[in-house]
C-alpha cells in the first residue's frame, strides 16, 4: 500500500508524492521527490520576502518591474522572480539580493558558501567540489569552492581584526572564560608553506596551542584537555603575542592562572610568545627539535643530551667538551655549532617539573605542538605540490581555526558560528560530531603505499571519487 506525501508551503501546495516501502529504491524516490519540493518551497518563501520588502522600500523609489535570477541554496538550484527598483540617486536597487547578501555575480547563499568553505578546508578544492555537486545535486566547479574559501575566511579575519583593534587598540572589555587553571600549558612552533604569485616564495605559519592538561585516553595516547588553537601569518611578534593572549582570556578564567609554560625550538619570537599575559613563564626547549639537532650533530651525543634534561648542562659538561675535542673537520663544527645551540637555550634544558617540584605522573610533558602542527597545517597546506596565494592562506587558515563552528553553521546545527568558541569545546566533549569522519585521517594512504592499487582505490572511496566499475552504480542519479 502506497503512502502519499504532500508538501504545504503557507497553505500552497509546492510537492506531493507516492511511497511504498515494498518497492525497490523507494528512499531514492523519496529523497528526490522532497528535494524538488523543497526547491518549490524555496521558491515561494523567496517570493513572498520579496513581496514584504516591496511594503517596507521607500517611497520615492520608482519599480522597474520584476527580474529572474538564478540562487543555489542548500535544497539545490531555484529561479526566482525579484523586484528591481531605481532609488532616488537613479542606482538600481534590488532588495532581497541585499537581503541574502548576494552580490552582482554571485549565485550562491550564505548556507551554500559556509558548506563549500567547510568542505575546501578538509579536502582539495576539486574533491570538495565532487563532494558538494552529489550533495547539492547541481554541478559545482573547483573555482566556487575556491571563491567561498576566500570570502568566508576573509570575513572571519576581519571580524578577528576589528575585535583585536578594538580590545588592544581603544581598549575595550572582553568578556573571560570560565575554564580555571592552574598551570596553562603553551607549545609554540612555526612551519613554512609555498606562495605562488607573491613576492616571497614562502611565507611561516605560527602555530600555537594553550591547554590545561592532558587525559590518557589509550595505550600511549593522550587528548590534550581544554585546548585552544592559534594559527596566524602574522606581521609582528606583537599581533602574536595580542591574538594568543585574547584567545586565552575569552576562554580561560584569567584569575586563577598562576603559572605559565612555555614549550618551543628557541626561536626568539617563540619564547616570547606569552609576554603579554604578564604573568611568570617557565620555558622548556623542545625535546623533538632538541633531539633532532644532536642526532644531526653526532648520535654519540644523544645520552649526553638525555642526562641533561634531568641534571643539567653541568652534569655533563666535562663529557661534552671531550667528545668535542676528539672530532676533527665537519664533524666538530657540527658539534660546535650544536653545543652553542645548547648554550643559547641553556635555560630551558632541565624538565620544567623538576624545576618547579611536581610530580611527574601528575604533570603533562610537552610535545604535543609536532602533532598539532600536522593535524592544524601541513595536512592541509603542504605537500603534493600546493602553493598559495597569500590572501588564500589566510582565509585558509581562518577555516582551520574554526572549522568546527563553521560545520555546525553550514549543516544547520547549534550552536551557531562564535569567533570566540575554542575547536574544543569542554562542554561538548564525549558526544559524536556528525561531521567528524570528514576530518578523519587513515596513515597509510599517505605513506610509501599511497600509490599501490588498493591504496587508490580506498581513496576513491574516502573522497566521494569512485573507481571507474562502480561509477554507475555510485552515480548521482542512481544512488
Amino acid at each position: 500500500m502506497g503512502h502519499i506525501v504532500t508538501v504545504m508551503v503557507n497553505g500552497r501546495k509546492v510537492g506531493e508524492c507516492v511511497v511504498e516501502a515494498s518497492e525497490p529504491g523507494w528512499d531514492r524516490e523519496l529523497v528526490s521527490a522532497m528535494r524538488e519540493a523543497t526547491k518549490e518551497a524555496a521558491v515561494v518563501v523567496l517570493e513572498r520576502e520579496d513581496e514584504d520588502l516591496r511594503e517596507g522600500k521607500a517611497t520615492e523609489w520608482e519599480n522597474l518591474g520584476k527580474v529572474k535570477r538564478q540562487v543555489v541554496t542548500l535544497a539545490g538550484k531555484v529561479e526566482i522572480r525579484r523586484r528591481v527598483y531605481r532609488d532616488g540617486e537613479g542606482q538600481r536597487r534590488k532588495p532581497l539580493d541585499e537581503v541574502m547578501g548576494l552580490g552582482p555575480y554571485s549565485h550562491d547563499t550564505a548556507g551554500v558558501e559556509m558548506m563549500g568553505a567547510y568542505l575546501g578546508s578538509a579536502m582539495s578544492y576539486r574533491e570538495a567540489a565532487g563532494l558538494m555537486s552529489w550533495m547539492l545535486g547541481e554541478r559545482v566547479t573547483c573555482m566556487r569552492i575556491q571563491r567561498a574559501v576566500w570570502k568566508v575566511g576573509r570575513d572571519l579575519n576581519e571580524a578577528e581584526g576589528e575585535e583585536r583593534g578594538a580590545v588592544f587598540g581603544h581598549g575595550r572589555g572582553v568578556e573571560g572564560g570560565k575554564v580555571a587553571a592552574g598551570i596553562l600549558y603553551g607549545e609554540v612552533d612555526g612551519v613554512y608553506i609555498s606562495l605562488q604569485r607573491e613576492r616571497k616564495r614562502r611565507v611561516e605559519v605560527r602555530v600555537g596551542i594553550l591547554y590545561t592538561g592532558r587525559k590518557k585516553i589509550g595505550v600511549r595516547r593522550y587528548r590534550l584537555e581544554n585546548k585552544v588553537s592559534v594559527t596566524e601569518i602574522v606581521d609582528s611578534s606583537e599581533e602574536w603575542q595580542e591574538k594568543l593572549l585574547l584567545r586565552a582570556y575569552r576562554w580561560y578564567d584569567y584569575r586563577t592562572i598562576k603559572q605559565l609554560v612555555l614549550g618551543g625550538d628557541g626561536g626568539a619570537w617563540i619564547r616570547g610568545s606569552l609576554d603579554r599575559f604578564e604573568i611568570e613563564v617557565i620555558y622548556q626547549l623542545s625535546r623533538f627539535h632538541l633531539l633532532r639537532a644532536a642526532r644531526r650533530a653526532s648520535p654519540g651525543v644523544v645520552p649526553l643530551v638525555r642526562r641533561s634534561f634531568r641534571e643539567g648542562i653541568e652534569a655533563v659538561a666535562e663529557e661534552l667538551v671531550e667528545y668535542v675535542m676528539k672530532r676533527t673537520g665537519r664533524s666538530r663544527q657540527k658539534l660546535e655549532e650544536f653545543c652553542r645551540y645548547l648554550v643559547r637555550n641553556v635555560d630551558g634544558l632541565v624538565d620544567y617539573r623538576i624545576r618547579l617540584g611536581l610530580k611527574e605522573e601528575e604533570h603533562p610533558g610537552l610535545g604535543a605542538i609536532e602533532g598539532n602542527v600536522d593535524k592544524l597545517v601541513v595536512q592541509r597546506m603542504k605537500g603534493r605540490g600546493r602553493s598559495w596565494r597569500l590572501a588564500g592562506a589566510k582565509a585558509m587558515l581562518a577555516l582551520c581555526r574554526h572549522r568546527t563552528a563553521l560545520a555546525k553553521l553550514a549543516l544547520h546545527l547549534p550552536p551557531p558560528l562564535a569567533l570566540t568558541k575554542s575547536r574544543n569545546n569542554p562542554t561538548s566533549q564525549g558526544r559524536r560530531d556528525d561531521v567528524s569522519w570528514l576530518q578523519a585521517s587513515v596513515p597509510a594512504l599517505h605513506s610509501s603505499a599511497e600509490n599501490r592499487t588498493w591504496a587508490r582505490y580506498l581513496r576513491s572511496i574516502a573522497n566521494a571519487a569512485p573507481a571507474p566499475f562502480h561509477r554507475q552504480l555510485c552515480s548521482p542519479s542512481t544512488s
